[in-house]
């Protein structure tokens, strides 16, 4: 009887990719925070949303750079999750290291090529990329991996590099010229969520922690969960604050301030008695990504119905 044959590289790159980067979950993700920031740049510039096809290549830019720091996380943390992640698939020899680099080689190409001559948007992609590298190398400051925050220090600013840069498709397809000072309130604006986001999901109750390095083991876990709040309230404040000096109709500050106290709520639970039962900062982090996206969306929506 016939060994049944092993699974060749394409398969096992599905077998990654369906483990650690789910694309049914980021691919939509994808498309909302790009659609959020797009709408966002309509906004800030003062113009109607004019939506294009010729926008497709910054959405897929943005679902790649998503994909490609996934890969360099993997190629970062391959000794500790050797350590702390026993069932992963890089881990387990389901999947191959060899079949990382390649992954994120062809889509480190990939995404090169779709921002060839793409106007204001290749220059802002440029630096997104080569901060990209920079942040798969950061490694180079010895035991730099045991402070997490330099990590969120060195890491966070790609968040406001990935708005930036959908700003400047935003002003390639409209045929505009670009202002840094717009750039930048976009990006400052759409920064909140994901951060909260890096945060919550290493925080842990004292009964959950393990040899994995989290924001609660550094900073305990009140203080951890309550950075977390905060940066649900500034973004509420920031959404209000960019609303009132751009025009935006009463129902940004309402939308905001509803979304930003009720996901609060749920985290001060765990801010008072941190326990594993009340530690629901992941998906209400996540849930809060997702709201604040729709936001932008929502108020043109209602802009053209009233």
């Amino acid at each position: 009887m016939r060994a049944p044959a092993a699974p060749h590289r394409l398969q096992r790159i599905g077998v990654y990719l369906r483990a650690m980067f789910p694309l049914h979950i980021n691919a939509p993700m994808a498309i909302l925070v790009f659609v959020s920031g797009y709408v966002t740049s309509a906004i800030v510039r003062g113009e109607a949303i004019r939506l294009d096809a010729r926008a497709a290549y910054g959405v897929l830019t943005v679902f790649l750079m998503a994909l490609l720091l996934r890969v360099f996380d993997e190629l970062k943390d391959r000794a500790a999750d050797a350590q702390l992640f026993a069932e992963r698939p890089l881990v387990t020899g389901a999947v191959k290291y060899s079949d990382i680099h390649i992954l994120g080689a062809i889509v480190a190409a990939a995404a090169v090529t779709l921002n060839l001559g793409r106007g204001a948007a290749s220059p802002a992609f440029a630096v997104l990329f080569a901060y990209t590298l920079f942040t798969w190398r950061w490694c180079f400051v010895p035991r730099m991996s045991e402070y997490p925050e330099v990590v969120l220090l060195t890491h966070q600013p790609l968040v406001a590099l990935i708005f930036y840069y959908i700003y400047c498709v935003y002003v390639d397809v409209t045929g505009g010229v670009p202002a840094i000072r717009e750039g930048m309130v976009v990006a400052l604006v759409m920064w909140p969520p994901l951060f909260a986001w890096e945060i919550a999901r290493k925080v842990r109750a004292p009964a959950q922690e393990t040899d994995y390095l989290t924001y609660s083991k550094r900073w305990g876990p009140r203080v951890a969960a309550g950075v977390v709040v905060v940066t649900f309230l500034t973004g509420a404040a920031l959404t209000a604050i960019v609303g009132a000096i751009y025009g935006l109709s009463r129902f940004v500050p309402v939308y905001y301030g509803l979304v930003a106290l009720g996901s609060s709520a749920v985290i001060i639970r765990f801010v008072v008695a941190p326990s594993p039962r009340r530690n629901r900062l992941r998906p209400v982090a996540e849930l809060f990504v997702v709201l604040y996206y729709l936001g932008p969306l929502l108020d043109r929506l209602l802009a053209t119905r009233l």
